[in-house]
């Protein structure tokens, strides 16, 4: 029932499952298989098992929580990326653009959000960062600040 639900959502899970598998000092002596993920964060991890299990999370699940999404957004698309699971990271797009608040960001951390989407081609997340930094002209009357901001998002690029 696991390799069933690993090989639908992740055929990179299921590579190293049938690897431990065949791998006998991966087996304990109860029958079952030891396998171990190197450079994986744990939370993450556990959030795509979740998925695996599901093809959803709970509503419990740190990806609702907005400190979780903002702090976890790279691990959670290199994760995503590396095990193979579109799914995981469209819905990955989806909460943290309801649940993430880019006004927490600096402009950094926004120009560098937007350069991470750009690299794992988070077309969504693209359009609700430019989109943020519209509504952030369209709020302010402050000349000079508009010229700071314009220059650090050029610079970015």
């Amino acid at each position: 029932a696991h390799r069933i639900a690993f090989a639908h959502a992740s055929n990179e899970f299921l590579s190293i499952i049938d690897k431990a598998v065949q791998d006998p000092s991966k087996r304990m002596p109860n029958g079952v298989v030891h396998v171990e993920l190197e450079d994986v964060d744990g939370e993450v991890l556990q959030c795509m098992l979740d998925f695996i299990y599901t093809g959803t999370v709970d509503e419990l699940s740190p990806l609702n929580e907005q400190e979780f999404l903002q702090d976890k957004y790279l691990l959670i698309l290199e994760h995503a990326t590396r095990f193979g699971m579109v799914g995981f990271k469209y819905l990955f797009e989806k909460l943290f653009i309801e649940h993430a608040d880019l006004a927490c960001f600096s402009m950094e951390k926004r120009i560098a959000l937007y350069a991470t989407a750009q690299s794992y081609d988070c077309k969504s997340l693209q359009e609700f960062i430019l989109e943020h930094a519209l509504d952030y002209f369209d709020r302010t009357d402050n000349i000079q600040e508009l010229r700071t901001h314009v220059s650090n998002i050029i610079s970015a690029f």
